[in-house]
């Protein structure tokens, strides 16, 4: 079975899908899937996923009949999706080298918790790299799994989806799906912190947007 599904909706992002899908392909971690989601975006990013998955079997392109939005993208590839735990990262940003062997380490010496919750940078064009500042936190609570609501300092770590992997059982079981609309990801971090039996923290920046 696939370890990680790598979940990437696509809207205007054709100056940045190539270094966004570059990165995962880069990785030391081979044991994944790309599932590409092309929202009707109006650029030529569609077909640079084509381009992408006519060259790796690791990587596949769903093109969506109409627009309907970062939430119905992101639905359809988790649907799509195979893999023992799952990330989602937006077409405009990338993962950091060493970060899918890390993950998986990090779960490999627990017992597959539900979440992983690790840290993210704003990177510039300059180069400058800005560290998140929850990675404290982070760093705190390394070690044992724990129940979110045990600890709620970890519920004021920024509420995005793409911080975090996700046990796709765990999902799956909750039936959770990204509402239609604004603020999307509000309400399916606090569902899943909420709902989470088993959560362990990796003060790493993997998230690079």
């Amino acid at each position: 079975m696939t370890f990680f599904s790598i979940l990437v909706p696509i809207y205007n992002v054709d100056q940045y899908l190539a270094d966004c899908l570059d990165s995962v392909l880069a990785q030391d971690f081979d044991d994944l899937e790309i599932i590409g989601v092309d929202d009707c975006t109006p650029d030529s990013a569609g077909a640079i996923l084509d381009e992408y998955a006519d060259r790796d079997s690791r990587i596949r392109a769903l093109h969506l009949e109409k627009n309907g939005g970062l939430g119905q993208a992101r639905n359809a590839a988790l649907t799509a999706a195979v893999g023992t735990y799952v990330i989602f990262l937006d077409g405009d940003d990338t993962l950091a080298p060493g970060s899918l062997s890390g993950i998986a380490e990090t779960l490999r010496k627990t017992d597959q918790p539900d979440l992983l919750v690790y840290n993210y940078a704003r990177s510039y064009a300059d180069g400058r790299v800005e560290r998140a500042k929850g990675g404290a936190l982070l760093a705190e609570l390394e070690g044992p799994e724990f129940t979110p609501t045990a600890r709620p300092e970890l519920f004021g770590i920024l509420w995005i989806a793409c911080n975090k992997a996700y046990k796709r059982t765990f999902l799956s079981d909750l039936a959770i799906e990204f509402r239609v609309g604004f603020y999307e990801d509000i309400s399916f971090s606090f569902t899943v912190l909420l709902a989470a039996k088993s959560v362990v923290t990796w003060d790493h920046i993997v998230l690079l947007w």
